[in-house]
């Protein structure tokens, strides 16, 4: 019985830790980077809008402050899992349920109130589908031209829906007040790579056990020419350094099937 109870509390912290790691901020970023701009116009325009796979396979491994196997596994190998694509949904009508195109903007429905007389245009919303997910920073597995940017009725990103502000936000810290950034670069086998360079943030690591852990890190996402997630890599700066006690740090591949 001590046993168990010390291994839920090790498990317990380790769930609510939020580690600081101090150290140069190592941030100056690698040359050959270029603009998100020609990554949308140059690469993510030749990702084609469909499911190429319908299977994956991960395989990873994680140091977390040298923490003991059993409380921490260090490695991740699972196999032919099944993979969800995220599907844009048509807009719907939240007033009257009506499905609208995806270009459309709004509904031609109009309500009446019946009692002042008021109109009012119907708002639509997509619904939030789910999507299979990296296994440790959360990542899209896959990335379309569609769903790289989606754009809002008023023409803005629509932050819920596109990609590219969903991996960038897993990355770096947007709104946090510290000027990051992250960088991305040209793969020679077609797709890019994304990289972060010692960038403060609270990163969340969701498996094995769902952290959250305040560091610099260094951070390095590799899509290929089909837009599939390929690798993850996440350190915090003072690794391989440091003693693995003092050190975060992890890598998964990914490969695909049918």
């Amino acid at each position: 019985m001590r046993n168990i109870f010390l291994k839920k509390l090790y498990i317990l912290v380790l769930l609510l830790s939020f580690v600081l790691i101090v150290g140069c901020d190592g941030k100056k970023p690698e040359s050959g980077y270029i603009s998100k701009e020609e990554v949308t116009s140059d690469i993510v325009s030749n990702f084609d809008n469909q499911s190429l796979y319908t299977k994956y396979t991960v395989n990873g491994s994680f140091n977390y402050f040298a923490y003991a196997e059993e409380l921490v596994p260090s490695t991740i190998n699972r196999v032919n899992r099944e993979l969800d694509d995220f599907i844009l949904s048509p807009w719907v009508c939240t007033f009257c349920g009506t499905t609208n195109e995806f270009e459309s903007s709004n509904c031609s429905h109009v309500e009446v109130n019946s009692s002042t007389g008021k109109e009012t245009q119907c708002i639509g919303s997509r619904p939030n589908d789910k999507f299979t997910c990296s296994y440790y920073l959360n990542l899209p597995l896959h990335i379309t031209k569609d769903t790289w940017s989606v754009l809002t009725p008023q023409g803005k990103v629509d932050t819920t829906y596109s990609l590219s502000y969903l991996l960038e936000g897993r990355i770096h810290a947007p709104n946090s007040g510290y000027p990051e950034h992250v960088y991305y670069y040209e793969r020679a086998e077609g797709g890019f790579i994304l990289k972060a360079f010692g960038v403060n943030k609270a990163l969340r690591i969701i498996n094995p056990s769902d952290v959250v852990c305040h560091a610099k890190w260094n951070i390095t996402v590799e899509y290929d020419e089909n837009g599939y997630l390929i690798s993850e890599t996440f350190e915090t700066i003072n690794s391989h350094k440091d003693p693995d006690t003092k050190t975060v740090y992890g890598s998964a591949t990914y490969s695909y099937a049918n």
